[in-house]
């Protein structure tokens, strides 16, 4: 299998790890991106680095995992914490 396509254009590497970093940067764009800001027109892309990322996506986790509408929540509660019941 080769690293990268016929082409030249697709490093397959970078794209298994966009596959799933597509809605990481949705969300840091969601968190960022202002009305007032799309009005000036002058929006640059941040680079972020993948620490930063990393960082992002383990923060996310910990909401996604411990919203109260999460129907697992204690389910997760339990087994990080099995017996503070």
């Amino acid at each position: 299998m080769q690293d990268k396509d016929p082409l030249g254009y697709i490093d397959k590497d970078k794209m298994k790890s966009a596959i799933f970093d597509c809605g990481v940067y949705v969300l840091k764009y969601m968190k960022i991106i202002t009305p007032s800001l799309l009005e000036k027109n002058n929006f640059t892309i941040p680079a972020w680095n993948e620490e930063e990322l990393q960082q992002f996506r383990e923060e996310c986790g910990q909401h996604i995992l411990l919203d109260i509408d999460n129907w697992y929540r204690q389910e997760i509660l339990d087994i990080a914490h099995p017996n503070t019941r």
